[in-house]
């Protein structure tokens, strides 16, 4: 089942939801005193206060006290999208397994599987700030007076732009910040030691990529097509080293790898996979590079944490 979802944070906050094999459709409206959801399985309003819930037959929608929101997929007992609003500040965090769209004050962003996202409710005077853990795709509205800042990493590098398209993938477990740049220009800033900070501009089609331990740049030209399309479902490895197409899978579908035989660490991978389940990908190394693999399946629970499993990898012999 593949979901689609929409949101809005302005003063607001707009989804819809539509799973494949389903005809029906979810859209609401958050503010302060609670949501109004409106499905076209039945054409009628639904209401939700602080402290409510609602069901249909495959979502499930609650709301707390304080606003923290949290969007389930019943069919798989799965929290896809979970959230909050409040005077100050808003951010929500998705679940692996699944992409979404966001519409913010400043433009529009794709948040990718795993990633969360959070900003103030109103931006000062002076910049547009979002502060991202995970990947993000964004289209920024040009504003000279008002840079958009992606801030990634603890506030260790930020991302600065006046309006363009660009990607960010910074995610808790890696060493390393990659931002991808489509069009426009942005300006790489990176903190270092004793208040110090090292800047670069990038270009469309580059990608820099930062690495936070030893505080190295590079940057690279990389075919931007392939390098955003996750936005679409899709994974594309063009001769990419087994370890970073490891670290890509595990952050897609929210496993760990474990690799027995060094010598897999030299593999290269070329491929492109199109809403693949993760299995499938496997069975695709095992055919093309002879790699076998186990999968230690974790028992699900209830939790907004999602349980990871293990995929262990073994060179066939």
């Amino acid at each position: 089942m593949k979901k689609h979802f929409l949101l809005l944070f302005t003063t607001f906050l707009l989804f819809t939801l539509t799973a494949t094999g389903c005809s029906n459709k979810v859209s609401g409206n958050l503010g302060k005193d609670g949501i109004k959801l409106v499905g076209t399985w039945n054409g009628v309003g639904n209401a939700l206060g602080r402290d409510d819930s609602y069901n249909c037959d495959y979502l499930s929608f609650s709301i707390d006290k304080e606003g923290r929101f949290t969007l389930k997929d019943i069919t798989q007992n799965k929290t896809c999208l979970s959230g909050g609003l409040s005077a100050d500040s808003s951010k929500f965090s998705l679940n692996t397994g699944s992409e979404t769209a966001v519409g913010l004050p400043s433009g529009w962003d794709d948040l990718g599987s795993g990633s969360t996202l959070s900003y103030p409710s109103s931006y000062d005077a002076e910049e547009r700030k979002v502060t991202l853990v995970g990947e993000a795709y964004f289209s920024v509205k040009h504003d000279p007076a008002h840079p958009f800042i992606v801030s990634v990493s603890h506030d260790r590098l930020r991302v600065k732009v006046l309006g363009t398209e660009f990607n960010v993938r910074a995610y808790e477990k890696e060493n390393v910040v990659q931002t991808t740049l489509v069009s426009g220009s942005v300006n790489i800033v990176m903190k270092e030691d004793k208040g110090k900070t090292n800047e670069r501009n990038l270009y469309p089609s580059e990608k820099a990529v930062y690495d936070l331990t030893d505080k190295t740049l590079e940057v690279i030209n990389v075919d931007v097509e392939s390098e955003i399309a996750w936005k679409e479902g899709r994974l594309v490895f063009k001769e990419t080293p087994l370890p970073e197409v490891l670290r890509c899978l595990a952050n897609f579908y929210n496993v760990d790898f474990k690799v027995m035989d060094p010598v897999l660490d030299s593999y290269r991978l070329t491929g492109t996979f199109n809403n693949r389940q993760l299995s499938q990908i496997l069975d695709y190394l095992r055919i093309s590079s002879r790699i076998d693999y186990s999968i230690k399946r974790m028992e699900m629970d209830d939790s907004l944490s999602a349980q990871r499993e293990q995929v262990v990898l073994r060179r066939i012999k």
